[in-house]
């Protein structure tokens, strides 16, 4: 599997056709998270990774489908849209995974309580405030561990910025 340049990301694209989910979005637009394939130019198989998810897609049948889940890395949530790539995890790698239920979440602006989220702003205790996440910040969370998540799936800090 190769890594795949965010500008071939539109290669890659219809493999993950029929995937709502807010990640692999983010990382098909190239905002955050990175990709491999077998091939960047005519992919039959892909994986994303981002924020400890992985996804895979395409032809759960081929030999490269094989290859990309024995190079899958280690501690990610593997994330599959078929019935063919389950089918093709439990014969892989079965030992090496478990299975368990997901709850997803809502994509609707319309459900975020922005009253809800002043309240918390003020009980916050005398000298602290929130604030956007700046340049400064975004270099020093990576070295914080729990906070790495939170810039390390973004390229850069323009395309944080701008997500």
């Amino acid at each position: 599997m190769n890594i795949i340049h965010p500008d071939k990301f539109c290669n890659i694209a219809p493999l993950f056709e029929g995937w709502d989910d807010v990640i692999v979005l983010s990382c098909l637009q190239g905002h955050m998270g990175q990709a491999w394939a077998d091939n960047e130019d005519s992919p039959t198989v892909a994986k994303i990774e981002s924020l400890g998810f992985c996804y895979v897609a395409g032809d759960a049948g081929s030999s490269q489908a094989k290859e990309l889940l024995h190079q899958l890395s280690g501690g990610l949530e593997l994330q599959l849209n078929s019935e063919a790539w389950h089918n093709l995890v439990m014969k892989e790698i079965d030992n090496k995974t478990y299975k368990f239920s997901r709850f997803k979440f809502k994509r609707d602006s319309k459900l975020f309580d922005k009253a809800k989220l002043q309240s918390y702003v003020q009980k916050l205790p005398e000298g602290y405030e929130m604030t956007l996440i700046d340049e400064g910040m975004f270099q020093h969370l990576p070295t914080l561990g729990w906070a790495d998540y939170h810039c390390s799936q973004f390229y850069s800090f323009e395309l944080f910025q701008k997500s």
